[in-house]
């Protein structure tokens, strides 16, 4: 596919023009470009977002998109079978570093205000502003003082070949604080795939088609025979890049920590203690949070390694698809104050640290390693529609993470 982008560069955009205010004064600097869709046949409405380079999406990082950029479809020309392009423009962006990326919504269920509908479905076509054809690195773009940065090429190329790993709580996901402080108690709860059959309204459902059909001979697993690589499932790798027939711990974590190096990877959130009256949570004081991250099949593995079980529960260096994710809870949480400002990490090990990381309630997300998400609660559980009443209950989207 790198090869054929080498064309791409030739490329212009024309007739169609990005919403550029012009001969106004500067209020903040401008980014703009050329969308270059590459085997698209028929193009789609494009959004093109914003990411602080200091704070990268998944699956390099957890942040989220400062801006974006609607191109419409019938911004693209072309010749209809190959490459097509379009012009985008993002105003008004502070001073600082950002990465680029695009996303072309090839079946109309993509929305950036609500995190339900705003990531990549099985089928949609990915890109980014990158350094190079060959190596397709992530190039960072630096505005400031007001400035126009323009003749910035986007290459949307890659089709995105699996589905959202959406999930819910098949019981009651509880893990308690003192008991975590031991290790022949871990905390652990389950993750279970499931389709979504939802919607916000008329013209935005929701539907992602799943769960696989389990492997009767290997419970958890999807069933090969049965399986399509657009039904939700939670892809499970096993890193072992040395291919020695051990995991590879994570590089980026501590080594002493012995964390695996697994994905999906899955994180967590503070929401607060519940209200009195079920509404929603007591909230932290503004600009104050808590998140986490767990670790899926790490008390497994583990249990694996010390030889208390005779095999890994998941292959190693092959990623597999499974309909079921069991995860460990670790008792450690970073703790933000001042919006991030000030930030520390608290371990419920050290002395008079058990009781500093709050109990309540956690909201879940699991990250893919292509990157898409789904997180635990969401609005789909508030909307309570379904456009499949018999199969698909939005209750499910509501379920929380307890600690005790």
């Amino acid at each position: 596919m790198r090869s054929s982008l080498a064309l791409l560069l030739t490329l212009a955009a024309c007739d169609y023009e990005a919403p550029v205010l012009r001969d106004q004064p500067p209020t903040g600097n401008v980014i703009s470009g050329t969308l270059l869709a590459n085997g698209v046949a028929v193009p789609g409405d494009t959004f093109v977002l914003v990411y602080r380079a200091e704070d990268p999406g998944p699956p390099v990082g957890t942040g989220s998109p400062i801006r974006f950029a609607t191109v419409p479809a019938a911004a693209y020309t072309g010749d209809g079978a190959g490459i097509q392009s379009a012009p985008y423009a993002l105003t008004d962006l502070p001073d600082g570093d950002y990465l680029l990326q695009a996303l072309m919504d090839l079946d109309g269920d993509f929305n950036p205000f609500d995190i339900s509908v705003s990531g990549a479905t099985c089928g949609d076509v990915v890109g980014a502003h990158i350094t190079d054809l060959v190596s397709a690195t992530p190039a960072v773009a630096t505005v400031t003082g007001g400035q126009n940065l323009d003749d910035l090429s986007i290459i949307l190329g890659t089709v995105v070949p699996l589905e959202r790993p959406a999930f819910e709580l098949p019981e009651p996901a509880i893990v308690d604080r003192d008991a975590s402080l031991d290790p022949t108690t871990p905390q652990t709860f389950s993750l279970a795939s499931t389709a979504i059959h939802g919607a916000f309204g008329l013209d935005l459902p929701v539907d992602l088609a799943g769960p696989c059909t389990d492997n009767p001979a290997a419970p958890g697993f999807c069933a090969p025979a049965a399986f399509d690589l657009c039904e939700v499932a939670f892809w499970v790798h096993v890193v072992d890049a040395d291919g020695d027939g051990l995991p590879d711990l994570r590089a980026d974590l501590p080594p002493e920590a012995g964390i695996p190096d697994i994905w999906p990877r899955v994180y967590l959130s503070y929401l607060g203690i519940p209200s009195e009256d079920g509404s929603g949570f007591e909230p932290l004081p503004e600009g104050e949070s808590w998140s986490a991250e767990a670790f899926p099949f790490a008390a497994e593995i583990g249990a694996f390694a010390a030889g208390v079980i005779p095999s890994p529960p998941v292959p190693f260096g092959t990623p597999v698809p499974m309909n079921q994710l069991s995860v460990t809870w670790a008792p450690v949480a970073r703790h933000d104050t001042d919006n991030g400002a000030t930030s520390e990490v608290v371990d419920l090990r050290t002395p008079g640290a058990l009781d500093r990381v709050p109990p309540g309630a956690w909201s879940i997300t699991v990250v893919a390693e292509t990157g898409q998400t789904w997180s635990v609660p969401n609005a789909l559980f508030v909307a309570d529609f379904s456009t499949q009443p018999e199969v698909y209950d939005p209750a499910g989207q509501g379920g929380v993470l307890v600690v005790q």
